[in-house]
C-alpha cells in the first residue's frame, strides 16, 4: 500500500477553515518578522522551564480507513515542566491579539495532531497542548491551555482524518477512471511529426526516472503536446500524482489548454485547471480582499467546498470561463477558488510565478516544509534565467517614500508615519552620498552614478529604518482599518508590500547577490541576484521530475547551468522538422552594426532591408536591438523608400495597440507591409503568425542587451565566461528567437536575413543550429534579391 505523506498544517487548514477571506490579517508566521517573532518567545520559554525544544519535527506513520498515511510537521515547541511534556503553537499578529481567535479550529487542529503524534511515539498517557497568541507590536502574548488524554487527541486526528479522507476516496474513484483512459488512449494526432517521437521518448524516460531534462527543440516540432502527452502516460503509470504546465506567456498557457482539448478528445480522462492571475480574474475592478469590501471574499470559506464538489463532479477541463462560472454560482472568490481546485486536478497550466516566485508560489504544493510528487515541465524555458533574477531581486527608492509622505500630510493620526517615512528618506540621502564620497570602503566598487558591493552591510541603516515604517504602517492600517479609503491608502499600501519583499530579500542574500545604490532621477537601493541557478534548482527539488525546453536553449550547457542543473541531468537537441529548401537564410556579413558604426552604415542596412523585403510582396519583420537603433534605420528607410508600408513598434504600446498591430499582418493585404520591431519584445518571440502572414525577418545586430549595470554585474560573476553569459548567448537567443517566428508549420516557406559582420565570425558560428547549416553569406543588396527572386520563383 502506497504511503501518502500529509503536511499537518495544510491538513489542519483544508479541513478545518471557515468564514472570511481578509487580506488585513495576513500571516506572520510564515513572514521574516513572524519567523523572528517565534525565536523571540522559544528563547523566552528556554529561559524559563527545564527543558524546552523548538521546531520539533514530528511525524506518524498509520492506517486509517484503508488508507496509508504519514502525518508530518513541525511543533513550535515541546516544553517539559515538572508535571510533564506541553506541546506549544504559536501565532503572531502584527496589530493586537484580538485580530486571532483563540477558539480558531485551525489553530487548535494542528496543535492536537503535535500532540497526538508526540504521545503516541513517547507513550504519554495524557498531554497539555498550549496555544500562545503574540502580538508582535505591542510585545503581548495571551495563553491558552487545554489538558488531554491521549485516546481523546487520537479521536480528535481521527475527526480531522475523516474529513480528509473522503477527498482521498473522490481521488481513489477518479483515478480509477482516469488511469485506464491514459492507458488505452493513443497520441491525439494522425502520426508524429520529424523529431515528435524522439522528444516525446525522452520526457518520458524523464518523467519515469524522476530526471531533469532540457530540451532545445525547433519551433514546428509540437513541444506543448510532446511534453505534455508523455507526462500524461507518466502520470498514469504512477511515477508522479499532478503535473505543472509552467509557461511565461498567456500564449503559452493557451496552446497548453488546447492540447489538453486535443487529449480528451483522443480519449484522455484528466482533470486539468488553467491558473489566472488575480488581478486578472477578481471579479471586482480593483482587488479588495475584505469581507465588507467583497461579498466573494464575505464567508468564502462556508462556500469553497461545495463549489468544489460541483466542479470536480462536472467538469474536466477546467479553463478561467469555467472557474470563473463556477465562482460566480456558489459565491466565491475565483482566485482562492482556483487555487483550492489545483490540489485536485491532475494538471495545472500556470505562469512560472506559481513555483518559483517567493512571493507568489502556491503554499499549497512549494511551502519551505513540502515536497510532492510533482512533475514540472517548463515552457519557453530560455525566459526563466531572467525572470528568476526579477523573482529575487528586490529594489526601494528614496521618491517612493517621499511621494507617499506628501500624501499623508494632512492625514490624522499619521504623524509618526510620516517620521518613519523622512527617517527612511534620511537613509537614502546618505546612500546617495556615498557615490560621491572619496572612500568608500574596500568592499564598495563605484562607478558613474552607483556605487555596489558584495554585502549588504551597506544597507544596514535601512533595512533599520524600514522595518521601523513597516511596523508604524502596521499600526496605521490597524487604527484606520473600519475608514474609508483615503488619498494615499493604496499608495502606502504598495510600498508597505514592497519594503516586506525587499526585507525577505535580504533574508536570501549572498555570493550569488550584489547591493547597489544608484542615483539617475532619484536615489535606488537594489539587492540584485545575478545567479539565480540555486533558487530555480531549490524549486525544483521540490517535484520529483521536471522538463525545461524551448527553440532557442542555445548552448544547452550554459541553459542547462543557469536552470539549476545537476551533472546527471539530461540535455537533448531535437532537429527541425521542416523541408530546409523551404526556408532562404543569408548574412549581411559585411556590414558592422556596432554602436560606433550605425550611424556611417545606415543606408546600407536600410538597402537591405529593402533588398530583402521587396523581392516579393509579403509582410515581414525587421528587428533591432534597441529602440533609439529602429528608430534611427526606420527614419532612414521612410526617406528612401516612402512606397513601403512600414510600421514601427513603440515602448509604450497599450495591449489592445499590441493586437492591432499584430492583426496588421494579415494573409489578404494588397501590398507589402514591413514591421519595425525590437529582439526580445513583445513581437520577437511568442506569436504565431503562420503561412503568408509573416513571410521573412530581417535581423539587425547579434542582440547583445545593452552594456549596462546589471549586465556587468553579471559579467563580472561569471567570469572567465562572463561575456559570453551576460551578452553573447542571451542576443544569440533572440536572434534565434525572432528568425523562428518565420517557418511555423510544413507548408510554410520564408527567409531571414542577417546583418552583422560578426555572424561570420567562428564563435557566432559555433551557435548556430544545425538546421540553419544552409546559411549563405552575401556581399550587397542586390546579391540578396537576386538570392531571393531565385528562391521565390522556385517551387519547393
Amino acid at each position: 500500500m502506497e504511503k501518502l505523506h500529509l503536511p499537518i498544517r495544510l491538513l489542519a487548514e483544508l479541513t478545518t477553515r471557515s468564514g472570511d477571506i481578509d487580506s488585513r490579517r495576513s500571516d506572520p508566521d510564515s513572514m521574516a518578522e513572524g519567523a523572528r517573532a517565534h525565536r523571540l518567545l522559544q528563547k523566552r520559554l528556554a529561559g524559563k522551564y527545564e527543558s524546552v525544544r523548538a521546531e520539533l519535527p514530528l511525524s506518524l506513520s498509520l492506517e486509517h480507513d484503508g488508507y496509508a498515511l504519514e502525518l508530518q510537521g513541525r511543533a513550535d515547541c515541546l516544553i517539559s515542566d515538572g508535571e510533564g511534556d506541553i506541546i506549544c503553537e504559536i501565532k503572531t499578529t502584527m496589530y493586537d491579539i484580538s485580530e486571532l481567535d483563540p477558539e480558531d479550529r485551525s489553530f487548535w487542529a494542528q496543535a492536537e495532531c503535535y500532540a497526538c503524534i508526540h504521545a503516541l511515539n513517547t507513550g504519554a498517557e495524557e498531554m497539555r497542548v498550549r496555544l500562545m497568541l503574540y502580538c508582535i507590536d505591542a510585545d503581548e502574548i495571551a495563553e491558552y491551555e487545554k489538558r488531554f488524554t491521549t485516546e481523546q487527541l487520537r479521536e480528535k486526528v481521527c475527526e480531522i482524518l475523516d474529513a480528509y479522507v473522503a477527498w482521498l476516496k473522490w481521488s481513489a474513484d477518479w483515478a480509477s477512471l482516469r488511469d485506464p483512459s491514459i492507458e488505452l488512449s493513443p497520441f491525439p494526432f494522425e502520426s508524429y511529426r520529424r523529431g515528435q517521437r524522439e522528444l516525446a521518448v525522452a520526457c518520458y524516460k524523464a518523467m519515469t526516472g524522476g530526471k531533469r531534462l532540457y530540451i532545445q527543440a525547433p519551433t514546428g516540432v509540437g513541444k506543448t503536446i510532446s511534453t505534455l502527452f508523455p507526462a500524461v502516460k507518466a502520470l498514469g503509470r504512477g511515477a508522479c500524482d499532478k503535473i505543472f504546465y509552467l509557461t511565461a506567456k498567456v500564449v503559452a498557457r493557451k496552446a497548453a489548454s488546447d492540447a489538453l482539448v486535443s487529449m480528451r478528445e483522443a480519449g484522455f480522462r484528466l482533470k486539468s485547471a488553467v491558473l489566472t492571475a488575480k488581478g486578472s480574474i477578481c471579479f471586482r475592478e480593483k482587488p479588495n480582499c475584505t469581507p465588507e469590501a467583497c461579498e466573494y471574499a464575505k464567508g468564502h470559506f462556508d462556500r469553497v467546498d461545495d463549489a468544489l464538489r460541483d466542479i470536480l463532479e462536472h467538469e474536466e477541463l477546467c479553463t478561467r470561463e469555467v472557474i470563473e462560472s463556477y465562482a460566480l454560482k456558489h459565491r466565491v472568490c475565483p482566485f482562492e477558488f482556483e487555487l483550492d481546485l489545483s490540489l485536485y486536478t491532475d494538471v495545472v497550466v500556470c505562469d512560472y510565478n506559481y513555483l518559483f516566485d517567493p512571493r507568489v508560489s502556491l503554499k499549497r504544493f512549494f511551502s519551505s516544509e513540502q515536497t510532492g510528487r510533482w512533475a514540472f515541465l517548463i515552457d519557453e524555458a530560455h525566459n526563466l534565467p531572467d525572470r528568476a533574477r526579477e523573482m529575487y531581486s528586490a529594489a526601494l527608492e528614496k521618491r517612493s517614500f517621499t511621494e507617499v509622505k506628501k500624501l499623508l500630510k494632512e492625514r490624522a493620526g499619521a504623524k509618526t508615519l510620516i517620521k518613519r517615512l523622512n527617517a527612511v528618506s534620511k537613509q537614502f540621502t546618505g546612500l546617495g552620498k556615498l557615490i560621491e564620497a572619496e572612500e568608500c570602503g574596500e568592499d564598495v566598487i563605484r562607478g558613474e552614478g552607483f556605487v555596489r558591493s558584495d554585502s549588504d552591510g551597506i544597507f544596514a541603516g535601512l533595512y533599520e529604518a524600514v522595518e521601523d515604517f513597516i511596523r508604524e504602517s502596521d499600526r496605521f492600517f490597524r487604527k484606520n482599518g473600519g475608514a474609508p479609503v483615503q488619498q494615499g491608502d493604496d499608495e502606502l499600501l504598495a510600498l508597505y508590500f514592497e519594503c516586506m519583499f525587499f526585507l525577505k530579500v535580504r533574508e536570501l542574500f549572498s555570493e550569488s547577490y550584489a547591493a547597489v545604490v544608484e542615483r539617475r532621477q532619484t536615489v535606488s537601493a537594489r539587492l540584485f541576484c545575478a545567479e539565480p541557478s540555486g533558487f530555480i534548482a531549490a524549486a525544483l527539488d521540490k517535484g520529483v521530475a521536471a522538463a525545461a525546453f524551448s527553440a532557442t536553449l542555445t548552448p544547452l550547457e550554459y541553459f542547462k547551468q543557469l536552470l539549476g542543473g545537476r551533472e546527471e541531468d539530461g540535455a537533448a537537441s531535437i532537429p527541425s522538422p521542416f523541408d530546409r529548401s523551404r526556408f532562404m537564410l543569408m548574412a549581411a556579413s559585411n556590414v558592422s552594426t556596432k554602436y560606433r558604426d550605425r550611424e556611417r552604415t545606415c543606408d546600407e542596412v536600410a538597402k537591405l532591408i529593402y533588398a530583402g523585403t521587396s523581392a516579393k510582396k509579403g509582410n515581414y519583420m525587421v528587428f533591432f536591438p534597441s529602440y533609439s537603433y529602429m528608430d534611427e534605420v526606420f527614419g532612414r528607410f521612410c526617406e528612401l523608400y516612402p512606397q513601403t508600408d512600414a510600421r514601427r513598434q513603440s515602448a509604450d504600446m497599450t495591449p489592445e495597440q499590441r493586437e492591432e498591430f499584430l492583426q496588421s499582418f494579415s494573409a489578404e493585404n494588397e501590398d507589402s507591409l514591413v514591421g519595425f520591431c525590437v529582439l526580445g519584445g513583445a513581437f520577437g518571440e511568442g506569436i504565431d503568425l503562420r503561412g503568408d502572414r509573416l513571410i521573412g525577418a530581417v535581423i539587425v545586430g547579434v542582440g547583445l542587451p545593452q552594456p549596462e549595470l546589471r549586465q556587468e554585474i553579471i559579467r563580472e560573476h561569471y567570469e572567465p565566461m562572463g561575456f559570453e553569459f551576460a551578452y553573447m548567448y542571451p542576443g544569440m537567443n533572440k536572434v534565434l528567437q525572432a528568425a523562428g517566428r518565420v517557418i511555423r508549420t510544413e507548408s510554410d516557406r520564408g527567409m531571414a536575413l542577417l546583418i552583422d559582420s560578426r555572424f561570420a565570425r567562428a564563435d557566432y558560428r559555433a551557435l548556430f543550429p544545425t538546421h540553419w547549416s544552409g546559411l549563405r553569406y552575401i556581399s550587397s543588396p542586390e546579391e540578396a534579391k537576386a538570392l531571393l527572386e531565385d528562391f521565390w520563383n522556385t517551387e519547393s
